[in-house]
């Protein structure tokens, strides 16, 4: 149980600290953005650790590219726990509402100590980068990551490539 609570945290972490991070940089992360950053935190984790990733979750390429519903119930956790805010708003383009995440804390860059430094190097530089770009995110998730190479719909991941 204390294992997983010490997990459990530290994926509420990596999640806080994404939001604040672009927050800080005028980026505003919707609810596809933000999942596929925790994607890329796993991913350049895993590149320095043989595999393995930081939430320890299983992806799965689904429409969107990669997918994790254990990712999207922790972001839930994150806003009930009060980690991160959110708001839902109506999307002109289709029926379905999306949301919005925020994080106010001028003390989040104490969560770095949680996360080794090539990492969160590698994630700040991608939201900087891609955080107000869906179309382009999506592109980079798609076709230039390892885990995506070569798999098709359903498939897990496998990050150890």
């Amino acid at each position: 149980m204390a294992i997983h609570t010490l997990m459990n945290n530290k994926i509420l972490n990596l999640i806080k600290y994404i939001v604040c991070f672009a927050n800080d940089h005028d980026i505003t992360l919707t609810t596809i953005r933000l999942v596929k950053f925790v994607y890329l935190a796993d991913l350049y984790h895993a590149r320095l650790n043989a595999g393995e990733t930081i939430t320890h979750f299983p992806w799965a390429f689904v429409y969107y590219g990669p997918y994790c519903q254990d990712v999207m119930k922790s972001i839930d956790d994150a806003v009930l726990k009060g980690f991160i805010n959110s708001k839902t708003l109506e999307s002109k383009y289709s029926e379905k509402d999306y949301k919005l995440f925020s994080c106010y804390d001028d003390k989040y860059s104490e969560l770095r100590k949680e996360f080794q430094i090539p990492v969160l190097s590698e994630l700040q530089y991608a939201i900087k980068k891609y955080g107000d770009d869906t179309a382009q995110l999506l592109d980079y998730v798609y076709f230039n990551t390892e885990p995506m190479k070569e798999v098709k719909k359903g498939d897990i991941l496998d990050f150890s490539l």
